[in-house]
């Protein structure tokens, strides 16, 4: 019994590959708790062919599930069956052994045997929930794990899965308890700490989420998915050096694992490894090639390498894949306006403003793209929408002031240009543009300081034209 690995969180806008490593949730095995022994049983002094021919084929199917055998589990609870129809647990286990085959319609048929025979079978509940699970039908999969736990709440399983399902439907709360009961149950449940750290990490939390990581990698030393939830945790927290160490771990205990790759190519591109970082997002695009965030992050690779036709191409992929893709839609409108396109480029901001209203830097670089085509008042209306949403946004200041000091409006020009300095001091344009406003408006010591501080910023940022501009000045108004 397996649960699909599902991304529950990223970590923000870092670097320049925008959205950070996610966290997956485990991959888990079987839950622990088997069915009782078959009730049913002939009586030993008296057995018959028939019933002794199913048991021994009960027993064979049995041992075939210890051992994963379950194409020949199946079989040998078909010849159970057909020698005892009234065999109650062989439907229960031959449910078991079709749902691990894949065959989650044939196993939720043998589970409704089993409840229609038995309807306090709590095994039968909590199996079949987690086949209609796997089949997308969530509101049965809860049903079915409620009514589970109400006839056995000590199934750690039953809590486990029931908050994975708690999760998809967004009740964090839910989920968190239902995981803790789950591990009190069975505190060595490395998969609960894993789902747990996860919810820990996603809200915040991420200190106590790295000691549930680190509790599940004790108990199972070989849990990729537990060094891939640590190595984007350990990212989080600054400890590149870890994340990368656990990352490498992930990669090597499941070497399938597109996320893994897909997160050790993101911290990879941090270190300035960008080899490292563009073979890693190959390799994810290869094991999972509807895999929308490898398709941009590696579209940003290409456009910081300077390979503009591969980033617009990938980029193109991943609003294919995912025509929602803010992100994506913002990032190809900064390729288009440094290809001249500034026009198609408003398009694409445009279109993720359509997607996240509150998007700051959208309207930021809507904003620079409509001055380029001359649409002045609307880049002010861009500029000042981004600022309501990051007053902190310098860069929106100067150019709010830019646009305002063109208009006239030389007032609220030196106070944009102001709170740009106030909130980025070595923001040596700001300097430089506010020094020609004060010199515009006839304060010629204002304006010569300025001059002065742009002088020497540009100098330390090594900008050579910068600096001759700004002497320039100097020499006017001296």
């Amino acid at each position: 019994m397996k649960v699909i690995h599902r991304i529950i969180a990223t970590f923000g806008l870092v670097s320049s590959l925008v959205a950070a490593p996610v966290v997956v949730l485990a991959q888990t095995a079987a839950p622990t708790g088997q069915p009782d022994a078959p009730t049913g049983q002939p009586d030993a002094s008296s057995p018959s062919t028939t019933q002794a021919d199913a048991m021994d084929a009960y027993n064979q199917g049995v041992k075939n599930i210890e051992d994963e055998d379950y194409g020949d589990a199946i079989a040998d609870f078909d010849r159970a069956i057909a020698a005892n129809p009234d065999l109650t647990e062989a439907y229960l286990y031959r449910g078991i052994a079709r749902a691990e085959s894949g065959d989650q319609q044939g196993a939720v048929d043998d589970f409704n045997e089993v409840i229609q025979r038995d309807p306090n079978q709590a095994e039968a509940y909590f199996r079949r929930g987690v086949a209609y699970y796997s089949l997308g039908d969530k509101p049965q999969a809860m049903a079915d794990l409620d009514q589970a736990i109400q006839l056995n709440a000590d199934n750690a399983g039953a809590y486990f899965y029931r908050g994975v399902l708690q999760v998809e439907n967004g009740d964090q709360s839910a989920a968190l308890q239902d995981f803790n009961q789950a591990i009190q149950l069975k505190p060595t449940y490395a998969e609960a700490y894993v789902y747990r750290g996860s919810l820990q990490a996603a809200a915040g939390d991420r200190r106590t989420a790295l000691s549930d990581f680190n509790r599940a990698i004790e108990i199972n030393p070989r849990y990729g998915a537990a060094y891939l939830n640590r190595g984007s945790t350990q990212y989080a927290l600054g400890n590149r050096d870890a994340a990368l160490e656990d990352l490498n771990r992930a990669v090597r205990l499941n070497n399938n694992s597109a996320v893994a790759y897909y997160n050790r190519g993101f911290v990879l591109a941090t270190t300035g490894d960008r080899d490292g970082a563009l073979n890693d997002f190959n390799r994810a695009i290869e094991l999972k090639s509807d895999y929308a965030q490898a398709y941009f992050s590696r579209g940003v690779l290409h456009a910081d390498l300077g390979n503009q036709q591969d980033a617009i191409s990938d980029l193109n992929q991943a609003i294919t894949l995912n025509p929602s893709y803010a992100e994506a839609y913002k990032e190809r409108g900064d390729l288009l306006v440094a290809d001249g396109n500034a026009q198609q480029a408003v398009e694409d901001y445009s279109r993720a403003l359509e997607i996240r209203p509150n998007y700051a830097e959208a309207y930021s670089a809507r904003a620079s793209a409509r001055v380029q085509v001359g649409d002045g008042g609307n880049a002010y209306q861009d500029l000042t929408r981004a600022i309501s949403l990051n007053p902190g946004d310098a860069q929106s200041l100067s150019s709010r002031a830019d646009i305002r000091s063109d208009a006239g409006d030389l007032q609220g020009a030196m106070a944009d240009y102001t709170q740009a300095i106030r909130i980025n001091p070595n923001d040596a344009d700001a300097y430089y543009n506010r020094g020609l406003l004060r010199a515009q408006m006839g304060i010629q010591q204002s304006a010569l300081e300025d001059f002065r501080q742009a002088a020497n910023l540009y100098m330390q940022q090594g900008s050579a034209e910068g600096y001759r501009n700004s002497l320039s000045q100097i020499e006017k108004l001296q």
